[in-house]
């Protein structure tokens, strides 16, 4: 398993300063970087076309195939089951309220996925992990806010995110 986390290195990492210049705001402006950056490279929906969901019924449609795709989130969507994620997806933020709540992305069996910019809180165990990746290539999770609530049980919520099964070439950052 080929996984990058960046912004975990830079803060809890004695090394720190060094990782400091690869994980600037300028790299992230650039694309990819880490493991996303290699094995070809992470581009996900650049060159396909632009769709705007604003609810959990239109945000499922849109990642759902493998046509490329750059799908922004505008305010807050609520679901409670997973949402599988194809190949050659960008989903994006549309701004600061962008983020969903009660359900998760499930990307399995897919490449070239970037997801950036998003908020995810209150994964139902029933909606399974907040961002879980199976048997994918070149994943970029950038700028995201994962979080459930501390009201309730250990085992009411699932896991925030999970990297399994031959994920291979993600950068969370």
């Amino acid at each position: 398993m080929k996984v990058s986390i960046l912004g975990a290195l830079a803060v809890l990492s004695p090394l720190a300063a060094l990782a400091a210049p690869l994980t600037t705001r300028a790299a992230a402006a650039e694309g990819p970087i880490g493991y996303a950056s290699q094995n070809g490279g992470t581009t996900g929906g650049a060159g396909g076309s632009s769709i705007t969901v604003k609810s959990y019924d239109e945000l499922v449609k849109a990642v759902k195939d493998d046509t490329a795709a750059i799908i922004y989130v505008d305010g807050t969507i609520e679901g409670s089951k997973k949402i599988r994620v194809g190949s050659n997806k960008s989903i994006l933020g549309k701004n600061a309220s962008s983020k969903l709540v009660g359900a998760g992305f499930l990307v399995k069996e897919a490449k070239n996925v970037i997801i950036q910019n998003l908020g995810f809180s209150k994964v139902y165990q029933d909606g399974g992990d907040a961002i879980a990746v199976q048997k994918s290539e070149n994943v970029w999770i950038d700028h995201c806010d994962l979080s459930s609530d501390l009201s309730h049980g250990k085992d009411y919520y699932d896991g925030l995110a999970d990297f399994s099964h031959a994920a291979d070439y993600i950068t969370v950052r």
